[in-house]
């Protein structure tokens, strides 16, 4: 994740993005992925009806479960949660090379390898990267939407409308549900889960607005400052899905919305986070409804070590849901 932008990271990190992309999720579709964990998770949530739970461990595991099947080919958490860094490190690297062998995928990584472009020690420490850092948006839609008894009802309107209770929902659904995917981006940008961009170097000395920027000084975008701007945001503090629907009811691009970081290092795995967090929050919809306990939410803060951002605990009261 912080490796210098040098030929073995980019090497590296195209070949992850088109293994996550293709061959490297295997015999698994990337909807069956999230579906397959979904079942987990929805079996958790019913074991807890009429309860509260701590959502942020629950939907952290079900995130790098998601991760560890397309690039190493099995769920992970259960077997590695309890053990150091280093031997998390370890472990995904017996595991991922022999499965990303196995895929054929890595074949084309050899010739890059012999001619230096990259190495394993690179791709398996991407694919960590990766796994640690996929801690899902999940928490701040739950802690929203659970806040939010108005907005939770129009979501499961939308749910019921568009989908109904006989099936699933799926990626297929998304463009007829813009008031899901409006209250998905304004959990993003309200929360900001990385509300700081990885380090950008310039390559050479350079001037923009009238500061000077010497060649590989350290440049990180400040997201949250964007996503909290109210030239761009009237009442940026509050929570509004409704800024993001035209008056048509149909959803607004906007430029000044970057939940993903910006430039070159842009999430790699950016549009797997988009269908889990679309899949995932429906599908809790569908079935559960989320409340506040008397617990609440932990202050949110950045993580040791990480970019990203979010609430320690964050406590929601599991419901059934009546039709």
């Amino acid at each position: 994740m912080f490796h210098h932008y040098v030929p073995r990271w980019t090497a590296a990190h195209n070949f992850l993005s088109a293994a996550l992309c293709g061959a490297g999720i295997g015999l698994y579709s990337l909807e069956e992925c999230i579906k397959d964990e979904l079942t987990f998770l929805t079996e958790q949530l019913s074991e807890v009806r009429g309860q509260s739970i701590d959502v942020c461990e629950l939907f952290n595991k079900a995130a790098f479960n998601i991760v560890a099947v397309v690039c190493v080919g099995s769920r992970m958490w259960s077997r590695i949660a309890s053990i150091s860094t280093q031997a998390k490190v370890k472990c995904v690297e017996s595991d991922s090379l022999p499965y990303l062998s196995q895929r054929n995928t890595r074949g084309r990584l050899t010739a890059r390898t012999r001619s230096g472009d990259t190495s394993d020690e690179h791709l398996v420490q991407m694919i960590f990267d990766l796994m640690t850092g996929s801690r899902s948006a999940m928490t701040w839609f739950a802690v929203y939407v659970a806040a939010h008894a108005d907005v939770q009802r129009k979501m499961q309107e939308e749910i019921e409308r568009v989908v109904g209770h006989d099936r699933r929902v799926s990626l297929e659904d998304r463009p007829r549900m813009p008031y899901t995917m409006a209250v998905i981006n304004e959990s993003l940008r309200l929360g900001t889960p990385t509300p700081f961009s990885l380090p950008h170097a310039p390559i050479k000395d350079s001037t923009f607005r009238g500061f000077h920027l010497p060649k590989t000084c350290t440049v990180v975008a400040n997201i949250w400052s964007v996503h909290h701007d109210e030239k761009e945001w009237p009442n940026p503090e509050v929570f509004n899905p409704d800024r993001w629907l035209d008056a048509d009811g149909q959803l607004i691009q906007h430029k000044a919305f970057m939940p993903y970081s910006v430039g070159r290092r842009k999430c790699v795995a950016h549009w797997l986070a988009d269908a889990q967090n679309f899949i995932f929050l429906t599908n809790i919809l569908q079935n559960f409804t989320l409340g506040t306990s008397s617990s609440g939410v932990e202050e949110p803060k950045l993580l040791a070590g990480s970019p990203l951002r979010e609430p320690t605990s964050a406590s929601i009261t599991v419901g059934t849901r009546a039709y």
